[in-house]
């Protein structure tokens, strides 16, 4: 039985696909955390009004696990502070 054998063409251009993969992934991640991040803003300005500029600048650098306890939290909170973790 033969075996297959890659030439370095073979090698370098799998390489490449898996770079462009890697790298649409990390692309598709980021969009998919900015468009988390607008959705909990627009959530938090309907129900607490305009947001201080600190908490859009937090929200734009925030990560899933803190945008996501921040739409749990503002679901029951009274406050903008409460819900986002400082009431």
């Amino acid at each position: 039985m033969k075996k297959k054998i890659k030439s370095i063409a073979d090698a370098l251009r799998e390489g490449d696909k898996a770079r462009a993969r890697a790298e649409f992934e990390e692309r598709l991640a980021a969009s998919e955390l900015r468009g988390r991040a607008s959705t909990v803003s627009k959530q938090l300005r309907l129900k607490f009004g305009p947001l201080p500029d600190a908490v859009s600048e937090r929200l734009a650098h925030a990560d899933v696990t803190e945008l996501d306890g921040i739409a749990e939290r503002l679901l029951f909170a009274d406050t903008l502070d409460t819900a986002l973790g400082a009431g």
